[in-house]
């Protein structure tokens, strides 16, 4: 049985015995040497990346924090620019290939290259790339587009006004980021102290909406940059505090503060216990709770609160501001426009996996995910192609790989028996971009954009057999 992993050094995909694990081998490509190895170190490696890959984008969050304070830590190396690319990767390991003791010199074969382009019906010639964005790279590749203007958006950003306390003294909060991942919202940290404002939440799931007390538990908001240790994690703290769901009125939500009580180990007053509300029958991470210093009101810090539901997300404003509010009516017409159906859809431990490689950007929409035929149907999540309403996204491993869908851009499937490759070209360059399943390409065709201008290389588009979401791989 062949496997399939990546050198080291270069990152060229090569193909091994599976009984080769733990013997040394040598990259046709680069002669690079290195120890060939196991199913399970693979996959080991792979969960590791992502648990590290998170890491970064929490300490990328920090120094963009830090660089908006003007503090001297952001334009130091290893702050925002240094962190925004991920780290090269390591040389071949070549005492580990020394250190393995009775192994033997494996003849390791690149990946059987694709026929040349002169073949009928090829798409594909030359090494695969190892690219972060497709249209940018240190290989080389020619920015897709340069000195092309970009495409004027159907519509145009919604501006939120960002101050926490437009009315004097009365709690507030401002649409600080809207995506298909959630909304974030910000308030003045002084409201804290105020029992009715933190007993504001609306009491219904922050994840999936529940409506139903009975189903419904409460959990304590953890603002993770005030923990006064830095080894705990949010869910262990949370715990500690949760509660049921509260009676109906306000002396119910007064009762649950009191249940919940101070939470431990965090600083004043980010100890006050400020509920949201979460599904039983669901295993949800944390609420994504941040604390922010304030450049334009000394005496406070911003808190910022994701709360992955939209309409959850508007009621909760509907209570603090107030029905009448312009922002209120902004922030519905937006996450109704975005549509996350698509994204709520899919099974939570899916969402989970793709959260850490799956960055959405402001105002994007979800359209749908495609497992990579190699991966299992427990396994979905780590590796395929994800479609938006302006990128297609491919990952595998330690490769992630962007292709703009507004650039004109070739996108190439060539069938391979029961599957069929993805590539796409620009300026004579090509790269890889994941496989489907043959009987899923009516699927992916017909979940592409519409207005996409993606130059298509292959079958023509289909009306799509089956919900991609729904009926994942």
């Amino acid at each position: 049985m062949l496997m399939t992993i990546d050198c080291p050094a270069c990152g060229q995909p090569l193909k091994v015995p599976g009984e080769a694990a733990g013997k040394r081998a040598k990259c046709n490509a680069c002669e690079a040497r290195f120890v060939v190895p196991s199913a399970e170190e693979m996959l080991e490696s792979t969960v590791s990346s992502l648990a590290e890959e998170e890491l970064q984008d929490r300490r990328r969050g920090r120094a963009a924090a830090a660089a908006q304070r003007g503090s001297p830590a952001a334009a130091a190396p290893g702050g925002v620019a240094a962190a925004a690319r991920p780290a090269p990767p390591a040389p071949a390991d070549r005492s580990g290939v020394e250190a393995a003791a009775g192994g033997t010199l494996v003849g390791v074969p690149a990946v059987e290259p694709e026929p040349s382009s002169s073949s009928t019906g090829d798409p594909l010639a030359g090494a695969p790339l190892t690219i972060d964005s497709f249209g940018g790279s240190a290989v080389g590749i020619p920015a897709i587009g340069d000195g092309e203007a970009e495409p004027e958006e159907a519509d145009a950003p919604v501006a939120y006004s960002q101050d926490v306390a437009p009315s004097g003294r009365r709690p507030h909060l401002v649409v600080r980021r809207v995506s298909v991942d959630g909304v974030t919202l910000g308030f003045a940290s002084e409201w804290l102290a105020n029992d009715r404002f933190r007993g504001s939440m609306p009491v219904r799931g922050v994840f999936g909406g529940q409506r139903e007390r009975a189903r419904l538990k409460a959990r304590p908001m953890v603002f993770i940059d005030k923990v006064k240790d830095p080894s705990l994690q949010c869910r262990l703290i949370e715990i500690r505090h949760e509660c049921e769901s509260p009676g109906e009125g306000e002396e119910g939500r007064v009762l649950l503060l009191k249940k919940m009580g101070r939470i431990a180990g965090m600083r004043s007053p980010f100890d006050l216990p400020m509920p949201y509300y979460v599904d039983k029958g669901e295993e949800a991470p944390a609420l994504d709770c941040r604390v922010l210093e304030s450049s334009s009101i000394a005496s406070t810090a911003i808190c910022e609160v994701t709360i992955p539901h939209g309409a959850v997300a508007a009621d909760w404003m509907a209570s603090v501001n107030g029905v009448c509010c312009e922002e209120l009516g902004m922030l519905r017409r937006e996450v109704e426009r975005m549509g996350a159906s698509a994204w709520s859809r899919l099974p939570r431990d899916v969402r989970q996996r793709l959260e850490p490689w799956c960055r959405f950007k402001p105002r994007e929409r979800f359209l749908g995910y495609f497992n990579d035929p190699d991966f299992t149907r427990a396994e979905r999540g780590l590796a395929g192609v994800v479609l938006t309403d302006a990128r297609l996204i491919y990952h595998r491993f330690r490769r992630l790989r962007d292709v703009p869908l507004h650039k004109p851009v070739t996108l190439h499937l060539r069938e391979d028996g029961p599957l069929t490759r993805l590539a796409v070209s620009y300026g004579g360059n090509r790269a890889k971009v994941g496989k489907l399943a043959t009987r899923r390409v009516g699927d992916f065709l017909g979940t592409l954009p519409p207005g996409h201008q993606l130059k298509l290389d292959g079958p023509s588009p289909v009306a799509a057999g089956s919900d991609p979401d729904s009926d994942p791989d």
